[in-house]
């Protein structure tokens, strides 16, 4: 929220006109250890997207505030989830996906089926994995979609915002290709910011590669304070900036209950441990739209 309002580079390009798609995406190699009980009674969607994926969702799409004030902050928090289209458990497919981890090899370790893991009954609906498409109808975002995902026994751990800036409208001589620009919030396993660019090749020829400008969040030295230590100094100072007010988690299931209410029938796409997640997740893309880990993937070969 600070790199975006504290940055007048940003403000202008901060919408519909400038933006293509933004992606949230929360993976682990995990599984559910041993809290088999507790997950199998929430699974991925009410354990990571309704809450902790809908906040870095409200965060890098609400409006600039007037004065900095928990309430205001929060105001605008719940005003980004009252502008999200209604969602129809009739047709959750198009826009909600769920897969269910199976065995496989996750950092060169055998992982198990997820009903075959310890307290998890075999023959279990449960997703560990969720991901959304969804549609804010206000005049910033109108027609920008937000992806969001996280999964269980995933190829790696990682947190992140990524906002795909779209190709500028200008040509280039000669069919020169321009790389697409990401500006990415790393928040794990390193907290960070890149910038996905396009530079020329050094040489005669007027060929172009993509460059990445990432500047890490902190300094070497510099004392990080962790996220239970500031809402504990919050709680303790009447701060509620960081805290949830009723109205914001109310509006948060609004979104996701129709999808949990069409995947109460039927059972998870399947993915192995150790990959990206199920195959099926990309239905839920808009065309031309691939998950930043696969686009990554084919233009690193």
């Amino acid at each position: 929220m600070i790199f975006r309002f504290a940055n007048r580079v940003l403000a202008p390009v901060w919408n519909a006109e400038h933006i293509e798609q933004v992606q949230i995406t929360y993976a682990e190699t995990l599984g559910v250890e041993n809290r088999a009980v507790y997950y199998d009674h929430s699974g991925a969607m009410r354990d990571m997207l309704q809450n902790h994926l809908m906040q870095l969702l409200t965060l890098a799409a609400i409006e600039p505030l007037g004065r900095w004030d928990g309430e205001i902050l929060r105001d605008h928090k719940v005003e980004v989830l009252k502008s999200i289209r209604p969602t129809d458990d009739m047709n959750a497919n198009d826009w909600a996906v769920r897969g269910q981890y199976c065995a496989g090899q996750v950092n060169g370790e055998t992982a198990t089926d997820y009903c075959n893991e310890p307290g998890i009954p075999v023959d279990t609906n449960t997703e560990t994995f969720a991901a959304l498409r969804i549609e804010i109808d206000n005049w910033r975002w109108k027609g920008v979609p937000f992806y969001l995902r996280s999964g269980k026994r995933l190829a790696n751990n990682y947190a992140e915002i990524a906002v795909q800036f779209k190709a500028p409208a200008g040509a280039l001589p000669g069919g020169v290709e321009v790389d697409n620009n990401w500006l990415v919030f790393r928040l794990s396993p390193t907290m960070g910011m890149d910038m996905h660019m396009t530079a020329k090749l050094p040489g005669m020829h007027l060929n172009t590669h993509g460059i990445t400008l990432s500047a890490p969040y902190t300094q070497p030295g510099q004392y990080e304070v962790s996220a239970y230590e500031q809402l504990l100094i919050d709680a303790l100072n009447g701060e509620g900036a960081h805290f949830l007010r009723f109205d914001e988690v109310e509006w948060a299931w609004r979104i996701i209950d129709p999808a949990l209410k069409a995947w109460q029938q039927g059972m998870p796409d399947l993915y192995k441990a150790g990959t990206q997640g199920p195959d099926t997740q990309s239905r839920i893309m808009r065309s031309g739209h691939q998950w930043r880990s696969l686009f990554e993937q084919e233009n690193s070969e």
